[in-house]
């Protein structure tokens, strides 16, 4: 029952994200996968889950700091904890090995 609150909670962010700016100078958006999701090049991560982010970011203006979590896992359980507003997931089942 935990995990499903987790998960609607990141659901929840994910889907209300846009009411987050009024609240918030800069968003906090946790980060954790693997490719070609989450790529880490050096200071640089890119992949398809931050390309998407950073177009949701750019078309509402939001402002934003990636928070790198070591796994999926600790990132969810980070926001529930008060850590980051928001964790950018990788797809159901991506393991983030």
């Amino acid at each position: 029952m935990r995990k499903v609150r987790r998960w609607s909670l990141v659901l929840a962010l994910s889907c209300f994200g846009s009411t987050l700016p009024l609240q918030a100078n800069q968003l906090e958006v946790g980060i954790s996968g693997s490719a070609p999701f989450v790529i880490k090049n050096g200071d640089q991560i890119n992949g398809i889950s931050l390309n998407i982010w950073r177009r949701v970011a750019e078309d509402n203006n939001f402002s934003y700091e990636l928070i790198q979590q070591p796994s999926p896992i600790a990132g969810i359980e980070a926001v529930d904890e008060g850590g980051p507003d928001q964790h950018h997931l990788p797809p159901p089942g991506h393991t983030g090995r």
